[in-house]
């Protein structure tokens, strides 16, 4: 689990016009709002319902992201 540290690096280095979309790590998904990633939610047809946790995951399975921690290397 990252720290408040870590997500605020992570967000400074988040373009002020980045989407959900655009993301490529779970960290860069945890700091879009919740209004953000239910939006996401929504326009995918995912279920929109639980924490702010559950919805980072959430997205991020659907983006199909590395698991935290998950080697790139094949």
């Amino acid at each position: 689990m990252m720290g408040k540290f870590e997500l605020l690096q992570e967000k400074r280095r988040r373009p002020k016009e980045s989407t959900v979309e655009a993301a490529t790590t779970i960290a860069q998904v945890a700091v879009f709002s919740i209004v953000q990633l239910k939006e996401y939610c929504r326009e995918h047809d995912l279920p929109q319902s639980g924490s702010k946790l559950q919805l980072v995951q959430r997205v991020s399975v659907h983006l199909k992201l590395p698991a935290a921690g998950a080697s790139m290397e094949i």
